[in-house]
């Protein structure tokens, strides 16, 4: 009997924990995409949550703002635009999509959930209205500083980072050549439908690794030959990486 009791009572808090665990509320996060390459620019991009946490997505470009609309009853609907890229996380399945182009190719980029081991730094500061504090990780060839918000304890942020106690605010690799700031933030307590709308037929779907080697041997240049004009000569040579992501898990 008072074995049974335990088991109860055990159940009854595990419970109770768990609620408490789950936020049961929609984000959307508007930032600025700053880009100090050899072409500095500025984007927009919006982060959509989902209020249970499965799944949220980040679309970014110049008509990004437009593809998030927020209709009555606060049901969230993302529509993509065949132009749209975005990185979608389905955290149910532990698998993130990432729409990627290469010359006139689309492809939906497939990819295990990447695990960022952060190191929790001991500083705050404020950005706006909210205190946020300091965490590091290098990911992916780079070294990236972010700031976190533990008012929204959800562990997602703009593109393909992850795993916070908190939602990513601010986040910049530390030579500043990519850096993401938040510029509003709409929380809508009311759980709400989100309909991402994820249209997988507008790219092939690949693994990442087979998505690097047509991106970086130029294979993917020879479907396009045939449309250049007769007699054009065409080398095919290695790509050096320059972009966000230099070197990966697997690679020494």
């Amino acid at each position: 009997m008072i074995k049974k009791c335990f088991l109860i009572f055990f159940f009854s808090i595990s419970l109770v924990l768990y609620s408490q665990k789950r936020e049961n509320y929609n984000i959307v996060v508007d930032y600025n995409i700053y880009y100090n390459t050899e072409r500095p620019n500025i984007k927009s991009g919006t982060l959509t949550i989902d209020g249970l946490l499965n799944k949220s997505v980040f679309v970014y470009g110049k008509n990004s703002e437009r593809d998030i609309k927020i209709q009555k009853d606060n049901e969230i609907s993302v529509q993509f635009k065949s132009s749209t890229r975005f990185n979608y996380f389905d955290l149910k399945k532990n698998l993130l999509f990432s729409k990627e182009k290469i010359v006139n190719n689309e492809f939906i980029v497939k990819e295990t959930v990447p695990v960022i081991n952060w190191v929790l730094l001991n500083e705050e500061k404020n950005i706006g209205t909210l205190k946020v504090k300091k965490a590091k990780a290098n990911f992916r060839g780079r070294t990236y500083i972010a700031w976190y918000s533990n008012t929204y304890k959800i562990k997602m942020g703009p593109w393909k980072f992850s795993g916070l106690p908190g939602l990513i605010i601010e986040i910049y690799d530390t030579t500043k050549r990519y850096h993401w700031l938040m510029k509003s933030l709409k929380k809508i307590d009311k759980k709400t439908k989100s309909d991402f709308n994820i249209n997988f037929n507008k790219g092939k779907e690949i693994n990442l690794k087979d998505y690097l080697t047509l991106r970086y041997d130029t294979k993917i240049e020879l479907i396009n030959i045939s449309k250049l004009p007769r007699g054009t000569k065409v080398e095919v040579g290695k790509i050096n990486r320059n972009g966000i992501e230099l070197k990966y898990e697997w690679e020494n």
